[in-house]
């Protein structure tokens, strides 16, 4: 039986092409290596190295065993890989939302429900949440809409709605409503890390500029010093006070948005209780 430990050091010395500089790198004794890489001939049962006085090197076999080594030990390293990656995931509750403010939600939630778990959240768009849940880079998704695929289960997880966010004086501030096509090109401020909303309001306002803060202290500074509009949801509004900017509603179906927490069949068996309680809502 071929000894994975004389495999990797044969690999080393195939590397570093010399007992000594492989022995310095594995922090091994030369005469302990020399020992290993003879006992890796009788497993093999072949001569792997051509011998002189001083000097040793890898002969027909031995660049033939090395090259396949290489292979037994990089699938080792990609089994051991997988492994750990489903005990991790077994243990920790990855979550890819297309919008900051359910992530809060979700987080108090699982923390409740399931508080062994480790949580991971990330912001992304539909399309790679939608691929990242079957492939099983998530555990759980949230999406703007109800994904039409039967495989998938899907709960609501909330509202939330667009506004302008208006600086005093502006000429629309008294608009009891407004759509995007009122302010398309005009030039906006952003926050860039709002998720499926950039991408919205790129879309319904197509001749509109955008300046965008990736830096969430930063936009906020720009936003009280500038005249220009931004964007602000109920969600904000519930929980601050606007003090130099007035908030009005968009009227357009697009800015007003149900969540849905989408799980796959398989994942829903695993952590049940979010079925249970989002179906008594």
């Amino acid at each position: 039986m071929i000894e994975f430990e004389h495999l990797f050091q044969f690999v080393a010395f195939g590397a570093y092409g010399t007992l000594s500089k492989a022995a310095e790198s594995l922090h091994v004794s030369q005469p302990t290596l020399t020992r290993n890489m003879k006992l890796l001939e009788q497993e093999f049962g072949v001569m792997l190295f051509t011998r002189s006085k001083n000097h040793i090197a890898l002969n027909e076999n031995g660049l033939l065993a090395l090259k396949e080594a290489k292979k037994v030990l990089s699938e080792l390293d990609a089994m051991t890989d997988k492994v750990r990656q489903l005990d991790r995931s077994r243990h920790t509750l990855a979550l890819g939302s297309c919008a900051p403010y359910p992530v809060m939600d979700f987080v108090r939630l699982a923390t409740e429900l399931y508080p062994a778990q480790s949580l991971t959240t990330e912001l992304r768009g539909t399309s790679p949440l939608l691929q990242g849940l079957r492939e099983g880079r998530y555990q759980v998704i949230i999406l703007p809409f109800t994904p039409t695929d039967t495989a998938l289960i899907s709960f609501s997880f909330g509202k939330e709605s667009l506004y302008f966010n208006l600086p005093k004086g502006h000429p629309r501030e008294k608009c009891p409503s407004l759509s995007f096509s009122d302010l398309d090109g005009t030039t906006m401020i952003v926050y860039s890390h709002i998720g499926f909303w950039k991408d919205l309001i790129k879309e319904t306002m197509p001749h509109s500029r955008f300046l965008l803060q990736e830096q969430r202290d930063d936009f906020f500074e720009l936003e009280k010093a500038s005249t220009l509009p931004s964007f602000i949801t109920d969600r904000v509004l519930s929980e601050e006070t606007l003090k130099d900017r007035t908030s009005v509603p968009i009227a357009d179906q697009s800015a007003h948005i149900e969540y849905c927490l989408v799980m796959t069949k398989k994942m829903s068996q695993r952590y049940p209780l979010f079925a249970k309680r989002l179906n008594q809502k």
